[in-house]
């Protein structure tokens, strides 16, 4: 009887150490892969620089054309005139004219986002808080991945096109500035 009882105290010992192992390794293997390796691309001296440079600028009179591409390319136009620093835009929206049948439709679709820009100024406070918008949602661990390219024009300090990528654990919500909830498109031509 006692050596029945060492044999069932040995399997039970054996197994409870056993199973002590694999939780701890389980446990130990959970924490490993719950680590995140995400990725931030954004150039914020270069940006913060030709932002100044195109204050100092002061330019007050300039047109401008914008394109943004959602899921189509060159999804919305603007046609912006600026004349002593106040600007107007003329938006085509997915070849569609103001007037046309259906404009009205296509703006209630991007009502949530920004999709007019009456100034470059206005572009470059939109990419400023869309970074820190996504900054904000990086660093609560939202976003996997966030890659932010602009190329600009050296002579006029603009941003000639603006590329966003990002790779989300959830789905973002659109922020008050009107951000975009996924990859984004902008570019500018005709500045004169």
């Amino acid at each position: 009887v006692k050596t029945g009882r060492k044999i069932i105290m040995f399997f039970r010992n054996f197994f409870l150490t056993v199973f002590s192992i694999l939780m701890i390794f389980g446990i130990s293997s959970c924490s490993i892969h719950s680590e995140i390796n995400q990725f931030w691309s954004f150039d914020d001296i270069l940006f913060t620089s030709m932002r100044q440079h195109w204050k100092d600028a002061d330019m007050k009179n300039y047109v401008f054309e914008y394109a943004i591409s959602d899921v189509c390319p060159n999804s919305i136009e603007g046609k912006v005139k600026v004349i002593d620093g106040a600007g107007t835009v003329e938006l085509t929206l997915n070849g569609l004219k103001p007037g046309d049948e259906g404009y009205d439709s296509e703006l209630k679709h991007y009502s949530k986002r920004k999709i007019e820009f009456n100034t470059i100024d206005e572009i470059y406070d939109f990419i400023k808080i869309t970074v820190e918008t996504r900054r904000i949602s990086y660093e609560k661990k939202r976003l996997l991945t966030y890659k932010l390219d602009i190329k600009y024009d050296e002579q006029n300090f603009i941003p000639l096109s603006v590329y966003e990528n990002l790779s989300a654990f959830e789905q973002i919500d659109e922020s008050p500035n009107g951000s975009w909830d996924g990859s984004l498109y902008i570019k500018i031509t005709k500045f004169k």
